[in-house]
């Protein structure tokens, strides 16, 4: 859920950044809008490497990650397999 509530606000970071026209001087407005969607696009692209990278994968998405380390278990055909 947390998941979807802060990917939420990265789909509304457009629209945050169309709302601070309204507080801000016509000479600063198109920095602004710029600065604040780039800025919401840069976290969401961070926010989404956080959750896919392996080690932290299973916490947000039902996948299982391969033991490709070995430890003695496994054989060398379950690793060409993959």
């Amino acid at each position: 859920m947390k998941l979807a509530f802060f990917y939420f606000l990265w789909l509304k970071s457009q629209d945050i950044a169309d709302l601070c026209v309204l507080f801000v001087d016509a000479w600063v407005r198109d920095l602004i809008v710029k600065t604040v969607a780039e800025v919401g696009t840069a976290v969401g692209y961070l926010g989404m490497a956080y959750v896919l990278w392996p080690t932290r994968a299973e916490d947000f998405f039902m996948i299982q990650m391969p033991d490709v380390q070995g430890g003695g278990e496994g054989t060398d055909e379950e690793y060409e397999a993959l």
